[in-house]
Formats: C-alpha cells, sequence, structure tokens
C-alpha cells in the first residue's frame, strides 16, 4: 500500500470516527464519503492486496548483487572484456570513450551509452557451454526475456561494433515503423540482422554473431535439414551447429564448471578480445555483501515508516 493510500484511509477513519462522536444522524451507518483519489490507489478488497501486488505492480526489482548471486548458483563465470578500439574487422576504429565534461559528438555519446548497457549486462556473468563455447547472459537479456531491455546479442554487437540502435529496430525487431521492409530486385528482404552462427537465441558472444541481411539470416534456418550433421545452408561464414526451433529441449548444453574449462572454450575468443576473469568466490563474496546491506537498508526504511504509520493512526 502506497503512502498516499495510508493517508487518504487514516483521514477518512477520523473524520467518520467524529460524526460518530458528534453524532449526526445518518453518518453511524452511512458508507465513506467517494474518494476523491484514482481508483489505482483506493485500499482493495480484503483477500486481494497479494494479487494486486503480483499483477499490477509486478515483481520487485532485484539489486545487481542478487542477480549476480543467482547466477553463480547456476555456475557462471564472470569475464570482464578490454575496452575495444578497432570493430572485430581489424581496421575500423571505434568510437574514443571521452571524460565527464569533455564535449562529445552525438555518435560518441551513443557509443559511451552501448558501452555501459554491455558493462551492465557483463557484471551479472556468462553460462558458457562446452561445445562450441556460447556465452548466456542472465535470463533478462535472452531471447525470452521479459521487457523492452536491449538483448545479450544486441549489446555485444553495439559493444564491439559501434552499431547504435534506432528506436525502431529495437521495439519492433528489424522493422521499420511503417511501411514493408526494404527488398532487393528480386524481392528479398534486405535489412540488417544479426544472425547466430551457434543457434542458440541467447548467445551474446561476438564471433559467434554475424551482422547480415534478413534474406541471409533465413536462409540460416535451413541449416540441417539435409541431415548431414554439420553446416549444409551454404552461407559463409558457416554455422558453428545445425539450426532448432526454440522449443527443442537442448541436449548438448553443457556447461563449463572451472576456469580452465572456459579458457579451452573461449580461446579463439581470447585471442581477438582479451578478457580477464574474475574468481567467483570473489563476487560471490562482494555480493552477499552488498545484499546484506541492501537488506539492512530496506529493514531500516520498513520500521521508520511503521513508525510514522503507527503515529498518524488515530487512537481509540
Amino acid at each position: 500500500m502506497s503512502q498516499q493510500t495510508r493517508d487518504f484511509w487514516t483521514q477518512q477513519t477520523a473524520v467518520e470516527q467524529i460524526r460518530q462522536d458528534a453524532q449526526i444522524p445518518g453518518t453511524h451507518n452511512s458508507p465513506l464519503p467517494k474518494s476523491p483519489l484514482p481508483d489505482l490507489v483506493r485500499e482493495p478488497p480484503a483477500g486481494q492486496t497479494a494479487q494486486l501486488d503480483a499483477g499490477k505492480r509486478g515483481a520487485p526489482r532485484r539489486s545487481t548483487a542478487a542477480l549476480q548471486l543467482q547466477m553463480v548458483n547456476k555456475g557462471a563465470h564472470f569475464l570482464h572484456f578490454e575496452q575495444p578500439v578497432l570493430a572485430p574487422d581489424g581496421c575500423t576504429p571505434l568510437p574514443a570513450l571521452k571524460k565527464k565534461g569533455e564535449e562529445v559528438t552525438a555518435v560518441e555519446s551513443a557509443y559511451a551509452k552501448a558501452v555501459q548497457d554491455y558493462r551492465c549486462m557483463e557484471e551479472k556473468g556468462f553460462l558458457v557451454t562446452k561445445d562450441c563455447g556460447c556465452m548466456l547472459p542472465h535470463d533478462q537479456y535472452g531471447s525470452k526475456g521479459a521487457g523492452n531491455t536491449l538483448k545479450g546479442h544486441q549489446r555485444a554487437c553495439y559493444f564491439f561494433c559501434a552499431l547504435t540502435p534506432r528506436r525502431d529496430t529495437v521495439e519492433k525487431k528489424g522493422k521499420p515503423p511503417k511501411g514493408a521492409a526494404p527488398r532487393d530486385s528480386n524481392g528479398w528482404p534486405v535489412s540488417s540482422q544479426i544472425s547466430h552462427l551457434c543457434h542458440r537465441a541467447s548467445c551474446a558472444r561476438i564471433d559467434h554473431l554475424q551482422i547480415e541481411t534478413q534474406a541471409a539470416n533465413l536462409r540460416r534456418n535451413y541449416c540441417g535439414v539435409l541431415g548431414l550433421g554439420k553446416c549444409d545452408c551454404g552461407m559463409d561464414p558457416p554455422c558453428l551447429r545445425m539450426y532448432h526451433p526454440r522449443d527443442w529441449e537442448d541436449p548438448e548444453l553443457e556447461l563449463c564448471s572451472t576456469e580452465a574449462e572456459v579458457m579451452a572454450a573461449l580461446r579463439p575468443l581470447h585471442e581477438r578480445h582479451p578478457f580477464e576473469m574474475i574468481p567467483r568466490t570473489q563476487v560471490q563474496q562482494v555480493a552477499r555483501e552488498q545484499e546484506a546491506a541492501i537488506t539492512g537498508v530496506k529493514g531500516k526504511r520498513r520500521a521508520v515508516k511503521a513508525l510514522f504509520t503507527d503515529a498518524k493512526r488515530p487512537r481509540a
């Protein structure tokens, strides 16, 4: 219940008590006057408070420390990549990150936001698969994650390639806000998309991502139809795994459990994009301390709120 709602009903209870004490006719059994507040802040009927909390307001927002502990329990590893200077092609320079107070261009400002978005995902850790070294971020950055947030593969491309997203490509999955998608002379869609060479839609490993036309991306969806057990779609670069529908249970999803396994799975990536591995025990210890501090502050705030609420309550 919000503080505004509490104050309103405390005031209404006090008004009704005054009417009863003054023995004003017709008020003892009369309902309280209609609330001037919107219906959304009114007191819900009995038994529906929990339903209101879960339905309208949604689950409470979790801290980064809580998400880190959740990923540690799943077996995640924590990697910190060096700030890239060149794009993956090895020759395109990326925008420089300016210091606070320095004049920045629109492109530099957009890229600075992209770096911040990637670091926010990076600090929560990645699950690393043994088969081809896919890096799977927290579920909120996955393909099935709820919300309007940028997904992991988008954040990786913007961080390593300096591709700044347009509003329509983020909210409408690459489709222009008005009209049909651009097509070539043969009618094939040619808008740029991010293809997963590993065919895991939640993977955020940059060398598993390929920026190509929508037509090429669609062609990769038929990789494996010939039953050869390897990439047979004829695309360049070739796919790392065969395509499978999203509702297919992945029996190959075995995760790296040790740092040695992670370094072996990510060796080609480490050679092109150096990173540092942060020990899980260190992350776990810091996250527990931060979560304990947050819980203590929240407990103090609840106690103070309860104190003021009790003080405002009319005495019998």
